[in-house]
């Protein structure tokens, strides 16, 4: 159920064209499958967050938007990208 509440909001936010809801939705599914162990939907949910958000400054982005785009470098193993956006978080907010 919690999948099918995630999805009908990804529709929501397309029809808005919401990208950093869209963005933070797409994550979500990410963490739940990741959590799973199903590394493929994990890919393809955090490709999808990713792309959603490509034309986004970081500095613009919502504060919620950022923390997601930080928290994913920690799941490939980049942590010190990981680290560095969490600093300039900090320094934002």
């Amino acid at each position: 159920m919690e999948v099918q509440a995630i999805e009908k909001a990804i529709d929501i936010a397309s029809q808005i064209e919401d990208k950093e809801w869209l963005c933070c939705l797409y994550g979500y599914l990410g963490d739940m499958y990741i959590r799973k162990y199903n590394m493929l939907k994990f890919i393809k949910y955090q490709t999808l967050a990713n792309q959603c958000i490509e034309d986004i400054a970081f500095r613009d982005m919502d504060i919620s938007t950022q923390v997601q785009t930080a928290k994913s470098f920690l799941y490939i193993g980049n942590h010190k990208k990981s680290y560095e956006l969490l600093n300039l978080i900090g320094k934002l907010h």
